[in-house]
């Protein structure tokens, strides 16, 4: 069976609402073998979807399995955020939001406070 196909029955699946029939599709796609360009989009999506249905442990896996292939693809981090939070690791959840958006972002005057950000990123538990 086609790995693209299944990808794209699940991102339409998840468009209806219909997450949970998504999860199958997904995890078929990854397991088939997607091209590096939409598998690093399928750990995501499948992470989301898992997030939504309320299993944040299988959302965090796939996301850490996702992260360990594709460590510079930001959109994993996001998401391993929105999930980290869900399982309430709130202070690593902000230290993965903060440290992403200190990776991507452009803007000077987050830049300018960048070296405090790094800081208070780590030192969350204990302020």
């Amino acid at each position: 069976m086609n790995a693209e196909l299944n990808f794209h029955c699940a991102q339409t699946h998840d468009d209806m609402g219909l997450e949970e029939e998504a999860v199958e599709y997904y995890e078929r796609a990854i397991r088939i073998g997607l091209p590096d360009e939409l598998l690093k989009d399928a750990y995501v999506c499948l992470g989301s979807t898992y997030k939504v249905i309320g299993e944040f442990q299988k959302s965090l896996e796939v996301l850490l399995k996702g992260e360990k292939k594709f460590p510079e693809y930001e959109p994993i981090q996001v998401f391993k955020a929105l999930t980290l939070h869900s399982l309430e690791d709130h202070s690593k959840a902000l230290k993965t939001v903060l440290h992403t958006l200190l990776k991507t972002t452009n803007d000077k005057g987050i830049q300018n406070y960048s070296r405090a950000l790094h800081y208070y990123a780590e030192v969350l538990d204990k302020s």
